[in-house]
């Protein structure tokens, strides 16, 4: 409708209004935003709209995960609100074309085909997730494009992002930190949500960060497989003086390596049965599963780690063989 104004007043004739879909998915009563992890909405102006507001809910993370992009100007419409049910303050939007009393819940929306959407016990679609973790330059990113490429994954750069919108206090601050990484995982669910099987490029490096996928993964209904990624010191350092860096605010230097070190929590042997593990020697390019889940879909789980293990192997493994003797075989 807003789409097919613009595109007909003849003030706005000729002018390409971008439209996204966004949608949602509600997971166990938890609602995981769909069709948002290609957008780019930074220094642009957006209107976001919803047909309904019932919770709030939905309105409110569409705009959390928006925001982080750092919009010019975002302002929030619904066509209906239905009052006083929305859990956040900041929940209610710019402009509201009606607002239903509490009484009046219940009543169908015209707009609606049957009744309100419910909560589903996992994703339509059994999808996996694939969590690198390790330090700078131990293979993570070379993962990520082997997955890429030989099985068409979805990537998750959590470098990319960093550099787009040039949050370059992320190593003295910790809430740039904290918000950063909760818009990554976000964005790995949407690509869940969409049936896309993806893998989150980014260190990994808190327990903290690795429970909260493994928890989330499984009241989602999506496998998660870590690839834990290693070599020596020397060979990290090695790979890092080899890269052509772009400047001060870089990723993977020296720098990096040395405050990553300081900060990450390895797997204990605790953790490690608590996970689908694969480890890759980056160095002696080998890898091997370290532990499987013994759950219910222990043979697909075990054929798709076979596969995430060959694929890393023809792609990555391959092609730094193919440059020996020279330093960089790292990601």
């Amino acid at each position: 409708m807003i789409s097919t104004k613009y595109r007909d007043d003849p003030h706005h004739h000729g002018r390409v209004i971008p439209i996204a879909t966004i949608d949602r998915v509600y997971v166990q009563n938890e609602p995981v935003i769909v069709g948002i992890h290609n957008l780019d909405v930074h220094g642009k102006r957006v209107l976001l709209l919803n047909a309904d507001s019932y919770s709030g809910t939905t309105l409110f993370r569409a705009r959390q995960l928006l925001e982080y992009s750092e919009p010019t100007e975002l302002k929030t419409g619904s066509l209906v609100t239905v009052a006083p049910r929305s859990q956040h303050l900041d929940a209610q939007p710019d402009f509201c074309g009606a607002m239903l009393p509490v009484a009046k819940t219940d009543r169908r929306l015209p707009w609606r085909r049957g009744a309100p959407r419910g909560s589903t016990k996992a994703l339509p679609t059994q999808t996996t997730l694939v969590v690198p973790t390790g330090l700078v330059a131990t293979g993570k990113t070379s993962v990520t494009n082997s997955l890429v490429k030989e099985l068409g994954f979805h990537p998750v750069y959590s470098d990319w992002y960093w550099f787009i919108y040039g949050l370059q206090d992320r190593a003295s601050n910790p809430a740039t930190n904290y918000r950063h990484n909760e818009h990554m995982i976000a964005l790995c669910w949407s690509a869940a949500a969409m049936g896309l099987n993806a893998v989150f490029d980014s260190t990994s490096r808190w327990r903290e960060t690795r429970d909260q996928l493994q928890d989330q993964g499984s009241r989602y209904g999506i496998r998660i497989v870590f690839v834990r990624c290693s070599c020596s010191e020397d060979a990290a350092r090695a790979r890092i003086r080899g890269r052509k860096h772009i400047g001060a605010h870089d990723f993977g230097t020296e720098f990096e390596y040395d405050r990553i070190r300081n900060e990450f929590q390895p797997m204990d042997d605790e953790e490690v049965r608590q996970r689908n593990l694969i480890d890759i020697d980056s160095e002696a390019l080998t890898w091997r599963v370290s532990n499987v889940l013994h759950t219910q879909d222990l043979a697909a789980t075990e054929r798709e780690m076979s596969g995430i293990g060959n694929a890393i192997s023809n792609h990555y493994f391959d092609e730094a063989r193919s440059e020996w003797p020279k330093a960089a075989t790292g990601g």
